[in-house]
């Protein structure tokens, strides 16, 4: 079943937060690229997909991608900042 969120917040440390209406649905390959996204960031960390930080990267992802960033390597590099 496609999620269909009405509202996403995407934030970077020191530039706020961008809120912003989404209508767009996730379907099932777009979890996929999100989840090998997801997978490749925190393997890269050295964390699991368990660890806190995993979760902040897995919502900022999902927001990103319903902002329209939705190249793997686009997505990796929008968490950068979230690192510093």
């Amino acid at each position: 079943m496609p999620v269909n969120p009405k509202m996403a917040i995407c934030g970077v440390e020191g530039m706020g937060n961008m809120v912003f209406a989404s209508y767009d649905t996730l379907e099932p390959k777009d979890l996929s690229l999100l989840r090998q996204v997801l997978e490749q960031v925190c393997e890269e960390r050295n964390i699991t997909l368990q660890h806190p930080d995993a979760e902040h990267y897995a919502h900022n992802l999902v927001n990103w991608y319903l902002f329209g960033v939705r190249q793997p390597d686009e997505l990796k590099a929008m968490l950068k900042p979230l690192d510093a």
